[in-house]
């Protein structure tokens, strides 16, 4: 499956807010695999033709139950899964007969932002999205370069969050206004850069905390 920049976020997300992700697919392909390890995804089961089967003996390992379960697909092959899962998803881009039986139709199509989309309902569900976005400012230094962004951990000295206002992809530029947004209600940032955040755009602004 594609795995995109953006995606990556939501992983980001997910791992900020303590959420593991498994990942299952009925695909095993090289670019999927060395996507996983960029991500650091090491739970992941690929080739996988009974996802359900897989998943209940999953569930019972880890004692859990399906009620605390959510799940992403898009495909009769997911069918089984989504109907008894505790939250069900689907992309924007998933056939009608998909989207009938989820909770979740997220904005974005398939590949293009749709698991990012994903995370951010459950965490908002559970009314942690804005605690999560914020542990993420005060954890990491977001970094801007003419071609790409990236997270590196803050040491623990450093208290300077770097907001990158270049246009990088949909998510990216979400997130980077979500997370200006969360941290400059506890700052004070001069009105020149607060003015570029909410535009996003303009040259890179820092805030110190």
């Amino acid at each position: 499956r594609r795995i995109p920049k953006w995606d990556g976020v939501g992983v980001v997300l997910a791992n900020s807010a303590e959420i593991p992700i498994v990942v299952i697919s009925g695909e095993d392909i090289a670019a999927l695999r060395n996507r996983l390890e960029k991500l650091h995804l090491t739970e992941a089961y690929l080739g996988t033709k009974d996802k359900l089967a897989l998943v209940q003996e999953l569930v019972k390992q880890k004692s859990l139950s399906f009620d605390e379960v959510a799940f992403i697909g898009d495909e009769i092959n997911d069918h089984a899964l989504l109907k008894v899962v505790g939250f069900s998803s689907c992309p924007h881009s998933a056939p009608p007969y998909t989207k009938a039986i989820v909770d979740f139709i997220t904005p974005s199509k398939g590949g293009f932002g749709a698991f990012s989309d994903f995370v951010q309902k459950i965490l908002d569900n559970e009314n942690i999205l804005e605690q999560s976005l914020e542990k993420l400012a005060t954890s990491y230094r977001i970094k801007s370069h003419w071609h790409r962004c990236y997270l590196t951990p803050l040491s623990s000295r450093e208290r300077t969050i770097y907001f990158p206002l270049c246009s990088v992809g949909m998510q990216i530029h979400f997130l980077m206004r979500m997370l200006a947004i969360v941290v400059c209600r506890n700052i004070s940032c001069d009105h020149d850069h607060w003015n570029a955040i909410k535009r996003g755009v303009g040259n890179t602004g820092c805030a110190k905390i």
